[in-house]
């Protein structure tokens, strides 16, 4: 009999079974509306709006839900009136499919917004540098090169900084 492999695991690997529950109890199938809701609606609207649940039709017509969005400002909200289409299909885009049918808003205070902390990668040694400057060597394309050196260079920092 194999013995299972024990030892640290990444939290994020286990993110998803832990909050799945807690996600689920509030309509979301999985918690991407509520951790990437700035990206789905951009920064300005979700400085002011939180989903807070949606609430799927009981109707057999009906694939989407009812998304319970909370706004910190009553004039924002009429404006999100205007936008519910958008906002809709750019939920949907997101997901791939229908998950959202309509949005209803509730007024009132919203939790402290954390804007996303943009963290400072290492250098790249020269070694990295040169290795990545082989690797384009045969590039013609003046533009192409330097937009393929930009994302390698972005793709070995991030590796060092996660220390891979």
């Amino acid at each position: 009999m194999r013995r299972p492999k024990s030892g640290p695991k990444s939290i994020a690997g286990l993110i998803g079974k832990i909050t799945k529950s807690a996600f689920a109890k509030r309509g979301f199938g999985e918690g991407a509306l509520l951790t990437e809701w700035a990206a789905i609606v951009g920064e300005h609207l979700a400085r002011h709006t939180c989903p807070e649940r949606v609430v799927k039709d009981r109707s057999p017509e009906a694939k989407g839900g009812t998304l319970h969005l909370r706004v910190d400002n009553g004039a924002l909200a009429m404006e999100i009136q205007h936008l519910e289409t958008q906002i809709i299909e750019r939920i949907n885009a997101y997901y791939g499919y229908k998950a959202v049918d309509r949005l209803r808003m509730v007024q009132g205070p919203l939790p402290k917004y954390r804007e996303r902390e943009e963290t400072e990668l290492p250098p790249l040694d020269t070694h990295d540098e040169q290795v990545l400057d082989a690797k384009l060597s045969n590039v013609d394309d003046g533009d192409l090169k330097a937009a393929l050196d930009r994302l390698g260079q972005a793709v070995k920092r991030r590796r060092k900084a996660d220390g891979k």
